[in-house]
């Protein structure tokens, strides 16, 4: 039965199932809306850093305001300069992008260590992406796995997926996999899918806890629910070979086909594809129309709730 294996995937996917995605990078839609939505204040010499930051992101996002990134930069450069560290961050990801500014990722990276050395998450992992990536500055593990690691303890889900990953993989850090296991159980308490589908894989081989099947089955039904493709590919050879679960085919077939529509990951899509027909061609009537009665309440159950497709 074919299922989605470790491979190292450095560089891309920075998840140890290796399959393809972008390096993680939030923006402003990472951060809560409650405090944006607040009118325009005083003169700009009158408001505070918070009051100026909220401004832009109303500029920045179009809200109550018209859409102006423009605006956007000058009232986060106004903050920035008043020491706010997320009016840095934002301010550095206008840079990033080219948005209201020129693009200048040098000037990006000033902001986000800048405001990382005070304290910003989402800061300390842009700044452990550009060492991770070596983009801008000489690749350097080490030192991603330390801003990666500031951000990771205080909450930055995307650190803690990238840390993970590095003690993992043994890349500027000693081969861990407890600390592996450990920031992904963060990263996957946080919701990720991607995490928990990891968690999965290494509670079924046995990396930083003893082989567990049955919790390796609850990880990645949770990844699965979530939508990603590759743990709905793994649940299902879980169930196919009753491992960590009661041997079920029909559930075996409902997962499967569930990879096999998920266009987010084309190997895995492929994989479930692949499983799928493997057991239809074992399943009774009886058990195919039971099969295709839970695909269909899946499909209808994921529709209706709007999950996300995998990140993997």
């Amino acid at each position: 039965m074919l299922r989605i294996a470790i491979i190292a995937g450095m560089g891309l996917a920075i998840s140890i199932s290796g399959a393809q995605a972008s390096l993680r990078s939030p923006g402003v839609e990472g951060r809560g809306m409650d405090a944006w939505m607040q009118p325009p204040a005083a003169p700009a010499e009158e408001e505070d850093a918070e009051a100026l930051e909220s401004r832009g992101i109303l500029h920045q996002l179009g809200l109550t305001v018209p859409r102006d990134h423009a605006e956007a930069v000058r009232l986060y450069r106004q903050a920035a300069d008043r020491g706010r560290p997320s009016a840095q961050y934002l301010l550095g990801m206008m840079y990033e992008a080219g948005n209201g500014v020129a693009r200048d990722p040098a000037e990006a990276f000033r902001l986000f260590r800048l405001a990382a050395e005070r304290g910003d998450p989402s800061a300390s992992f842009k700044v452990g992406l550009r060492y991770d990536k070596g983009q801008g500055v000489a690749q350097d593990h080490a030192e991603a796995a330390r801003w990666y690691r500031g951000g990771a303890e205080r909450g930055n889900v995307d650190a803690q997926f990238n840390l993970a990953n590095l003690h993992y993989h043994g890349l500027g850090v000693a081969q861990d996999y407890a600390s592996a296991l450990h920031w992904f159980g963060q990263a996957a308490e946080r919701g990720d899918a991607s995490a928990q589908f990891n968690i999965g894989l290494m509670h079924e081989y046995g990396q930083g806890a003893p082989v567990d099947p049955a919790r390796a089955a609850a990880w990645y039904a949770r990844a699965a629910d979530a939508g990603n493709a590759c743990a709905q590919v793994n649940l299902g050879a879980l169930y196919d070979e009753g491992r960590g679960v009661a041997q079920d085919h029909a559930r075996a077939y409902q997962w499967f086909a569930a990879a096999a529509i998920n266009s987010s990951d084309p190997e895995c899509r492929r994989q479930g594809a692949g499983n799928r027909d493997r057991v239809a061609a074992r399943l009774t009537e009886e058990q195919m129309a039971v099969a295709q009665r839970l695909v269909q309440e899946w499909t209808h159950r994921h529709q209706a709730a709007n999950l996300p497709t995998s990140r993997l």
